[in-house]
């Protein structure tokens, strides 16, 4: 081998940890400028330069057993907290009244916390307060809590229910995409923003029925990944995959957005929510 050659291929290998370097010295400066605050309290919180924060990084210690975590019992199918009485009286022990009452095409869901009044303050700050930081301290707490699950499940790909372009324009950010980037990082799955777009900017879903709330979203998402023809022109759609979404609430969103994946070629659904209402 030459000299310039060795050269080059010197440069080549020094290059990743030129850039490492780059990243490690702009949160440096972030932090420093911009402190991380807790997403509950809005404190300041210890400084750290560990590209992945633990949660001492990311929440109070105070604050962290305020949190509402899912459970003990959920339900299989959908993931919410289900209440003990109704788990005993039901036909289904283990299903919460909806998906007794409904047919679920997702293989299951899986939920992190309970909608309780402090997560639903929190996810507010996020998606209408431009308070990004508390997506960080739920993507590694679903990684700690249901990471070893999500990776059993064979997906490749997270998928993130889309927003709509003027949605995205006004908001500036879909907090379902920045999770499930964040969670790739974490779990080693790919984040794949382009397999599912919006074509429709629907009402708000949160007054609507199951049943309105279906009917509201028919014709809002879409693929052009379809399942590959003969020829293998066509890019092919991930087998298993994982759909990335804030909030659970009557799995409307969740079953539109599992059935244009199935149709389009996917076999297997799972979904992967931050939080879902207990049951009542």
């Amino acid at each position: 081998m030459t000299k310039g050659t060795d050269g080059r291929s010197n440069g080549r290998k020094a290059l990743p940890l030129f850039r490492a370097g780059l990243n490690s010295a702009g949160r440096f400066a972030e932090d420093i400028l911009f402190p991380r605050r807790c997403p509950v309290c809005d404190d300041v919180l210890p400084f750290s330069m560990d590209p992945h924060p633990g949660l001492c990084s990311l929440i109070c210690r105070e604050c962290f057993p305020e949190l509402s975590f899912a459970g003990p019992l959920c339900c299989e199918k959908c993931g919410r907290s289900l209440s003990s009485e109704g788990s005993r009286a039901a036909k289904h022990p283990r299903l919460c009244a909806d998906c007794q009452s409904h047919i679920r095409l997702f293989e299951k869901c899986y939920v992190l916390l309970d909608y309780a009044p402090l997560e639903r303050d929190m996810l507010s700050d996020i998606k209408y307060r431009g308070k990004k930081g508390g997506l960080e301290l739920f993507a590694l707490l679903i990684f700690e809590r249901l990471g070893n699950e999500l990776r059993g499940l064979g997906a490749e790909a997270l998928i993130p229910v889309p927003v709509h372009k003027e949605r995205l324009r006004k908001r500036g950010y879909n907090q379902a995409a920045l999770l499930a980037e964040r969670l790739s990082d974490h779990l080693g799955i790919a984040c794949r923003e382009d397999i599912l777009k919006r074509r429709i900017n629907t009402r708000a879903q949160k007054e609507l029925s199951y049943e309105d709330r279906i009917l509201n979203l028919q014709e809002a998402f879409f693929t052009d990944i379809m399942e590959p023809s003969a020829s293998g022109n066509a890019s092919r759609l991930p087998e298993t995959v994982i759909l990335v979404d804030d909030i659970y609430t009557t799995g409307g969103t969740m079953e539109v957005c599992t059935e244009v994946l199935l149709r389009a070629g996917a076999k297997r659904v799972y979904g992967l929510c931050i939080c879902a209402g207990r049951e009542q």
